[in-house]
C-alpha cells in the first residue's frame, strides 16, 4: 500500500469507524441495511461511495450494491460504484488507488 501513495492506517479507520463525514459498513442485515438508506437518505449526504466485497464481477448485479445505488440516486445521492480492478483477489495495490481516485474522487476530498 506504500506503493500505492495511501496510508493504510488512515484507510483502515475510515473502513471501520467511518468520518464525519462518511458512515461506513462491511456487513449488514436487511433491516440494518433499510435503517441505513433511511439515514442516508434523511440526512441528504451529497455523495455516496459503496465499495463491494471481493468475488464478483459486476458490482451492480451482485448482493444489495445495485439497489442501494438506484435508492440512494432517487433521492438525488451521487454514487460512486465501479466494477472493482482484480475482483477476485482484492490485491491493496490495486483496490486502494482505485478507491480513492475513482470512486471517492481522489485525496483531496477523503478526509483527513
Amino acid at each position: 500500500a506504500a506503493d500505492a501513495g495511501i496510508d493504510l492506517e488512515r484507510f483502515r479507520r475510515l473502513v471501520d469507524t467511518g468520518s464525519d463525514d462518511a458512515l461506513m459498513s462491511t456487513d449488514l442485515t436487511d433491516d440494518e441495511l433499510r435503517e441505513l438508506t433511511q439515514q442516508a437518505t434523511g440526512t441528504a449526504p451529497d455523495r455516496v461511495v459503496i465499495v463491494p466485497g471481493n468475488g464478483d464481477g459486476s458490482v451492480w448485479e451482485s448482493n444489495w450494491y445495485g439497489w442501494l445505488a438506484e435508492e440512494l440516486q432517487k433521492s438525488g445521492v451521487r454514487v460512486g460504484m465501479q466494477d472493482m480492478p482484480d475482483p477476485v483477489y482484492a490485491r491493496e495495490a490495486r483496490w486502494l488507488p482505485f478507491i480513492e481516485r475513482d470512486l471517492a474522487g481522489g485525496p483531496e476530498v477523503l478526509p483527513r
